[in-house]
């Protein structure tokens, strides 16, 4: 699951720091340059496994998790022939963003705030 979220982490930031590069570099710009641009780049990995225990505001219960289908026939799951879980988790959980709608009723929830008021390019 870690590694999901990694792989994720990393096609979202280099889709965004190639959308910048594009903007900002004008007619001159080839995939190879692109790529030796982002290769020089410093990426901070700012996720943390989701497991429990995993760091979290205090007020917050822990997550859990329940098997409902495994690889082979049990009693205490929905079926069988692969394996799949429910987490229950609250919703601002671990790395996330704190849109300013989570504090004051009114203001713009995550959906509203444009992804380039979100990357930071070094």
């Amino acid at each position: 699951m870690q590694d999901l979220k990694r792989i994720i982490a990393a096609i979202i930031a280099l889709a965004s720091a190639t959308f910048c590069l594009l903007a900002n570099t004008g007619d001159d710009t080839t995939l190879w340059k692109i790529q030796r641009s982002l290769a020089r780049k410093k990426y901070v990995d700012l996720t943390h496994a989701f497991e429990p225990g995993i760091l979290r505001w205090p007020g917050f219960p822990d997550e859990t998790r329940k098997t409902i289908y495994w690889y082979a026939k049990r009693p205490d799951t929905r079926g069988s022939g692969f394996f799949s879980e429910v987490f229950t988790h609250v919703g601002e959980w671990g790395t996330h963003i704190d849109p300013p709608a989570h504090f004051i009723k009114g203001l713009r929830t995550v959906d509203q705030i444009d992804l380039k008021e979100m990357i930071l390019l070094a």
